[in-house]
């Protein structure tokens, strides 16, 4: 029996868009199910030197110093950035550096609103970033600028703040964690807080579980800190008492 090539490719053709739009609406749903969890704050200062921004599905932070700011992560959606800066008369002009944790959009897209600002990122990350490797299937990373690439515990100067990178891959292979000035953690999707106790980050966002709970480990075991401020599930004004119960907890290995 003759078969017609191109009905054949054509049949093939649909069976393809059918099973990625099946996939589509699936992993959107996933997505939203996992947006749902996070625990976010609104716009409004943290203390006297640090303010929260709020920008959809993740918080950032803005550290005041001398003479202008330091932002850590810059958001995903600019516009929704720029509502809010509007609403508590803040300058994005003044950012004199911004410090990324890591090189995911919802991260890392808003560094176009700091036109004065350089930006850090760890150097581990810099294949992610690049899209050199792709971050999940077929999607890839990419950076609005050319950032300067930090090396596990560098610290810089900006404006008479030090801030110290610290590597906290698994989430994705480069990121990090910043201290700024010795007390200040601000660790990105390296873990949850929920309840007063470390949970994971959302494991179906997470690149390399087991990478990722060696590095919450790390971060735990960090003195000397009077805030912890994630990119997901708020601040804790209580790092000892934090990470004194998580390490208190049996160590259970990775799925």
């Amino acid at each position: 029996m003759n078969r017609n090539p191109l009905r054949i490719i054509g049949r093939i053709a649909i069976v393809i868009i059918v099973v990625a739009l099946i996939a589509s609406v699936a992993v959107d749903r996933r997505m939203k199910k996992e947006y749902a969890r996070f625990e976010l704050i609104p716009t409004s200062a943290v203390n006297a030197e640090i303010v929260a921004i709020w920008n959809r599905i993740v918080n950032y932070y803005l550290v005041k110093t001398p003479s202008g700011w330091i932002a850590i992560d810059s958001g995903g959606d600019p516009g929704h950035s720029r509502k809010e800066f509007a609403a508590i008369g803040f300058d994005p002009s003044l950012v004199r550096a911004v410090f990324l944790t890591h090189s995911d959009s919802d991260h890392a897209r808003g560094v176009t609103l700091f036109p004065n600002a350089k930006v850090f990122v760890s150097e581990r990350e810099k294949d992610i970033a690049t899209g050199k490797v792709n971050r999940a299937f077929v999607f890839k990373n990419s950076l609005a600028v050319e950032p300067v690439w930090l090396s596990d515990g560098e610290a810089v100067l900006v404006d008479g703040r030090r801030v110290q990178i610290v590597e906290a891959p698994g989430h994705t292979p480069g990121s990090a964690a910043y201290i700024v000035d010795g007390k200040y953690l601000f660790t990105g999707d390296a873990f949850a807080i929920q309840d007063g106790r470390i949970d994971p980050f959302n494991e179906f966002f997470t690149m390399d579980q087991a990478r990722a709970n060696e590095s919450v480990y790390r971060l735990a075991s960090l003195k000397g800190l009077s805030l912890v401020l994630t990119g997901h599930y708020g601040v804790s004004d209580k790092p000892d008492a934090l990470f004194a119960e998580f390490l208190s907890r049996p160590i259970t290995p990775a799925r």
